[in-house]
């Protein structure tokens, strides 16, 4: 379970687990919310949206041409609003904490409430590589970190909105940093000759 593979995490509350590799997922205790990817694909197309960038001021406009594009859309300010309601709605009955607050709004601006203790997988997954390209570390250390980075990478970063142009390069980035992390920590096990762990790692068979 997503909760047990963070569980090393020190977080000041429980938090909501956010899944976006293979899956776009929230989870909270035994509640979980997902992206069954057959219906509100725009609506779950802002959620993805806000929780990739929650660590930054998101306007009108950025979401507009992100998820919109050239397309024209008449009276966006209100159908972003109804898009924005309905996830809150959907939050709500799902009965995640906070569920009215995950998403905040000031002077046009929207982003995710970050005073709500957030856990997402891809990021996780970042702060683990990097920790462990760390070459002063020793090589037993960075090969547990890249295999918990490697389990984190459940398949593709936001597979449901794979053809969305913001999303494409994203899932681009965390491949081939999945790729890397796989292809050094087999070099580590090579070195260590543990040559018989070699083959449980995924990803760098064809590379």
């Amino acid at each position: 379970m997503l909760k047990n593979e963070f569980s090393s995490l020190a977080v000041p509350q429980e938090p909501i687990y956010i899944t976006m590799f293979g899956s776009f997922q929230l989870r909270w205790g035994d509640l979980i919310v997902e992206d069954s990817g057959s219906r509100a694909h725009k609506l779950w197309s802002v959620l993805e949206y806000l929780v990739a960038f929650r660590n930054k001021d998101i306007s009108h406009l950025e979401l507009q041409e992100s998820l919109w594009g050239d397309s024209e859309t008449d009276n966006f300010a209100n159908t972003l609003k109804s898009l924005i309601y309905r996830i809150r709605t959907l939050l709500v009955n799902s009965g995640l904490p906070m569920a009215k607050d995950l998403i905040v709004y000031k002077r046009g601006i929207y982003s995710w409430n970050n005073s709500v203790a957030t856990v997402v997988d891809c990021e996780v997954f970042e702060d683990l590589i990097k920790k462990a390209s760390d070459p002063h570390m020793p090589g037993q250390q960075r090969i547990e970190l890249y295999q918990k980075a490697i389990a984190l990478y459940k398949g593709d970063f936001l597979p449901n909105s794979a053809y969305e142009p913001w999303v494409i390069p994203l899932s681009t980035y965390y491949h081939n940093l999945y790729i890397k992390c796989v292809c050094e920590a087999v070099e580590l096990l090579r070195h260590l000759e543990r040559y018989d762990e070699i083959p449980h790692l995924q990803g760098c068979q064809s590379d």
